[in-house]
């Protein structure tokens, strides 16, 4: 009989084990949403600790480290960021966006030789991952390694050939090798998928004024005037006042 009571016993604490975990994952869960939303309104103060909740029901959950990673960013608090996407990594190093973000606070610390291998090892998991290739060729561009950079923003054009920012980078990697030619190509391109490019156009003008087309220079200066451009004023005055 005694035996009997305590197979029952038993029976029941092995049938309820299942929904008592179930309500522990929920809460982590629950928990996890409210700093979610916290963070999206702007309270990080907030975010953070029901972030740090989180993990400590559900310290393997990669998304509760990594986004408490990114609220220490959002606080200015770039130490304790890169311990977080750290301690990603090495729960699972094929967490791309935990190198991705480890680069960019070593860019921010002009730790270019670290921030170089972090994007590297991006890209190693991901050839196609746009963001760490956009990062490495301004790394390129940092150390003057102009034709390696132009490399770079080639690969990323291919992959999206609408992408302006990256036409506009190419062509400044070119401009600095002094291929004015090809660099007055990719501001055109970076003009034509983005018009508001003002910088682009800026390039441009310079690029002209270099291989001295000043009547194309002057056109550009004309259109960023309009912008309120005081550069391109003060270089309308000096250059195409008597055209």
């Amino acid at each position: 009989m005694f035996e009997m009571k305590n197979s029952r016993i038993l029976y029941w604490v092995l049938l309820l084990v299942p929904f008592l975990t179930q309500g522990q994952q929920r809460s982590a869960s629950d928990v996890y949403g409210e700093g979610v939303r916290a963070f999206y309104s702007g309270d990080y103060a907030t975010a953070l600790g029901r972030y740090t909740e989180a993990m400590a029901l559900k310290p393997q959950v990669l998304g509760y480290v990594y986004n408490r990673g990114l609220t220490y960013l959002k606080l200015g608090n770039d130490s304790m960021a890169y311990g977080d996407f750290g301690r990603v990594l090495s729960l699972d190093s094929n967490y791309l966006d935990g190198w991705y973000q480890m680069g960019m606070i070593a860019m921010g610390r002009k730790d270019y030789d670290g921030a170089y291998r972090l994007f590297l090892r991006a890209i190693m998991l991901d050839n196609k991952n746009l963001k760490s290739l956009h990062q490495l060729g301004l790394l390129y561009y940092y150390r003057r390694q102009n034709r390696e950079a132009a490399d770079i923003y080639t690969k990323i054009i291919a992959i999206d050939s609408s992408d302006a920012q990256a036409y506009y980078k190419r062509g400044l990697a070119r401009m600095n090798g002094s291929d004015f030619d090809k660099a007055i190509k990719d501001f055109d391109l970076s003009i034509h998928f983005d018009p508001d490019y003002s910088l682009a156009i800026e390039q441009r003008a310079d690029c002209f004024l270099q291989m001295n087309e000043l009547e194309s220079a002057c056109k550009d200066w004309s259109i960023l005037a309009r912008r309120n451009n005081l550069r391109a004023v003060q270089n309308l005055n000096r250059y195409c006042s008597k055209n």
